[in-house]
């Protein structure tokens, strides 16, 4: 029986002078080593337009601004305050810059363009069929902070008169 009690003290001893060394050397130096750290950096995809939108500069909105505003400034004090064109003509130049106006290429990302949405929503709101008024105080205001806009952005609206006659 002492035989049996000095084989199980023997094993226990055995046992844990193992446990011991494997724990030894997994540790190497005696202190628990501290558990990796992994650090995973994410960068957000860039926003990609949706199919059919582009994504546009400001500078090339206002180009289109400073086209229909050109476009608006012949019509009326080049055309129709100078004799040159009708009321109806005048009026039918209008309804195509509201259009213009309407349709803007835009892209809400910037100054410029939440100004240039504003101002298409302004003409898009105007009922079916009806005339845009613009000579309206909502409307010079809407432009008006578009232009400005424009400008902060360093691609200021630019009118070139040049009706001839």
């Amino acid at each position: 029986m002492k035989n049996l009690a000095h084989r199980g003290v023997a094993l226990a001893a055995l046992s844990l002078l193992v446990a011991s060394a494997v724990v030894g050397c997994a540790t190497s130096g005696g202190e628990p080593q501290p558990a990796p750290t992994v650090t995973v950096t994410v960068t957000p995809e860039p926003e990609v337009p949706k199919a059919g939108e582009l994504p546009l500069s400001d500078a090339h909105i206002c180009g289109q601004v400073s086209m229909l505003a050109t476009l608006r400034g012949n019509s009326s004090a080049g055309g129709l305050e100078a004799g040159v064109v009708s009321q109806a003509e005048h009026d039918a130049a209008d309804a195509l810059i509201a259009l213009g106006y309407r349709y803007l290429l835009t892209d809400k990302r910037s100054d410029v363009g939440a100004a240039a949405h504003k101002l298409s929503d302004y003409v898009a709101a105007t009922p079916e069929g009806g005339a845009v008024d613009l000579n309206s105080p909502e409307w010079h205001s809407l432009h008006a902070q578009l232009a400005q806009a424009c400008t902060d952005a360093g691609s200021g609206v630019g009118v070139m008169m040049g009706f001839g006659g």
